[in-house]
């Protein structure tokens, strides 16, 4: 185990300095044990006492009285398995002031637990990101009159407290206006200094942890073991761990003799992605929210969405929110050197989402197509590519329908516009930016679903052998859209939507990814989003011969 607190420095001075601040982090990110790795070290310090509240019971509340009285009876059920001195009275004391209003009532409780304690209290609200929307507002609201009488000289309140869960503040847009209209908690708890996310595993964290289970049982781990489980979970400490154990556990049958390789990682690695581990069922509930399902197809295609602080772009400012919620929950990382600006969290989750969001397509490819296109020791991939373009007149519309945009445009402008202050009446239906932004909106969608499809196509067409279809492969600085390996040989794929790029710009770049994967022969599938010309128009193919280097152009 790598300590908690090691890989968390920062909080054990903001407690020091007497601060209120936020812990976020994905599920199955190491919550559980930092927190009772603080309580531990907090209680045995001797300096302050701290206690641990678990609030997951009051996602069930249906009204406001309902959810504090839960809350309520979560602090004396903490207190009662506490180490506090004289807990046990303590616990039988404890008053819920049922005759108080409730606005007041969570103040008055810990107020009264400080006063009866000999030294400061650190409290930690666990799983509070699950306080309904109805009660949230109230509860930050006591404790920020809590934090500010601490001035006061007879006033009592904990020293420092956080509320920890899988979302930040920032990431709640609650409904308490007279109008309806969302707003962001900050405001009530603006005495937060800081908001902590738990870091993933280092690549040395994760030879440390894996040396730890060598100097207990005498099993090795290869450098090369060491390297794949990074390249695989970038550190996600539930992933690291299950690699491991399924290694360890059920491919090597605790035969504690035997070393332990990158292959014996990459085939943990891939058993992972077909399960249907609970971890994953609750990333993937996720992706039932269209918001988060925009943003994870747009980056998972590789359209540029870089975030507005970065680029100044009217589209990205739509979809800060957005973006920042997907990498808050643990599904995206930031990654400036990525084509969009962002990257999936892992290599893991990027292979489990992309089969999740080209299910659906999968089901639309006839089962005639599979195994066609094998050859003895190679890919048919310019008769592959002539069947996709039949399968693309066929269903093209109904894949990418443009319907849905207006609708999701229109949930995008109006919470955009409702941040800015603004009226969409006030900036008229043909305003400049309106019109550029939709452009923008269109693009991404387009970019996405068409790489999407590609992908789906090629997973279904190719599963009949031991193909393997990449997304977003790397090559050198850069990455090919799609790359499909066979038998020693390299199949290179770039996507573009026409007029987003020149089309010797495109080959030029095309050549390269051939150029880096030792290839002669490169594919680049253009599609045309237009609508003046029907679909049967848009289908064309043709070759350009460019030194060694042959790239077929697909136009669909």
């Amino acid at each position: 185990m790598i300590p908690a607190l090691v890989r968390n420095p920062d909080i054990m001075p903001l407690i020091d300095e007497k601060r209120f601040f936020v812990i976020h982090s994905p599920r199955q990110s190491g919550k559980t044990t930092l927190l009772n790795a603080l309580c531990e070290e907090i209680n045995g310090g001797g300096k302050y006492y701290a206690l641990k509240v678990s609030v997951s019971a009051v996602e069930a509340a249906e009204t406001k009285h309902e959810a504090f009285d839960i809350i309520s009876g979560a602090i004396q059920d903490a207190v009662k398995i506490s180490s506090l001195p004289a807990m046990e009275s303590l616990a039988v004391d404890f008053p819920l002031f049922p005759e108080m209003d409730i606005g007041r009532r969570k103040k008055n409780i810990l107020q009264y637990m400080c006063a009866r304690l000999d030294k400061d209290l650190v409290v930690f609200f666990d799983e509070a990101d699950v306080i309904p929307e109805t009660s949230m507002i109230a509860f930050l609201r006591q404790i920020r009159e809590g934090y500010l009488s601490r001035k006061e000289d007879k006033a009592k309140f904990p020293r420092s407290l956080a509320f920890v869960g899988l979302l930040d503040l920032r990431d709640y847009r609650l409904t308490d206006r007279p109008n309806g209209q969302p707003r962001r908690p900050g405001s009530p708890f603006n005495v937060k200094r800081a908001s902590l996310s738990i870091p993933n595993f280092s690549e040395n964290d994760i030879r440390s942890l894996y040396s730890q289970h060598t100097d207990a049982c005498g099993q090795k781990f290869d450098e090369s073991a060491i390297e794949r489980a990074w390249y695989w979970t970038d550190g996600q400490p539930w992933l690291v761990n299950a690699l491991a154990s399924d290694i360890v556990k059920i491919q090597l049958r605790n035969q504690f003799s035997e070393i332990v390789t990158g292959t014996h990682v990459d085939t943990a690695a891939n058993k992972l992605i077909f399960s249907r581990e609970h971890h994953f069922d609750s990333l993937l509930e996720r992706l039932k929210d269209h918001k988060v399902r925009r943003v994870m197809s747009a980056v998972i295609a590789g359209s540029q969405l870089t975030s507005s602080m970065i680029v100044d772009d009217p589209v990205n400012t739509i979809f800060d929110d957005d973006i920042q919620l997907c990498v808050d929950v643990g599904l995206l990382k930031y990654d400036p050197d990525g084509p969009a600006g962002y990257l999936p969290a892992n290599r893991i989750y990027n292979e489990i989402f992309l089969r999740t969001l080209v299910s659906r397509m999968n089901l639309n490819i006839p089962e005639k197509f599979v195994s066609k296109w094998y050859r003895e020791n190679a890919i048919d991939m310019n008769g592959l590519m002539k069947a996709f373009q039949r399968f693309w007149m066929k269903n093209a519309e109904l894949l990418t329908d443009k319907a849905k945009i207006d609708v999701e445009f229109g949930d995008s402008i109006s919470r955009y516009l409702e941040r800015e202050g603004l009226a969409f009446a006030e900036m008229g239906s043909e305003n400049k930016f309106i019109v550029n932004l939709k452009r923008s909106l269109v693009r991404i969608v387009d970019e996405s679903s068409c790489v999407l499809v590609l992908y789906a196509f090629l997973q279904r067409v190719l599963n009949g052998g031991t193909a393997t279809v990449n997304r977003h492969y790397p090559l050198g600085r850069k990455a090919v859209d799609l790359f499909v390996e066979y038998e020693g040989h390299a199949y290179p794929i770039e996507v573009k939507i026409k007029g987003h790029m020149t089309s010797a710009k495109s080959i030029r770049q095309l050549q390269g990814y051939i150029d880096r994967c030792r290839a002669s022969e490169g594919w680049l599938v253009v599609f045309d989003r237009g609508t003046k010309k029907p679909i049967k128009d848009k289908i064309s193919s043709n070759t350009v011969k460019s030194g060694k280097d042959t790239v077929y152009v697909v136009n669909c």
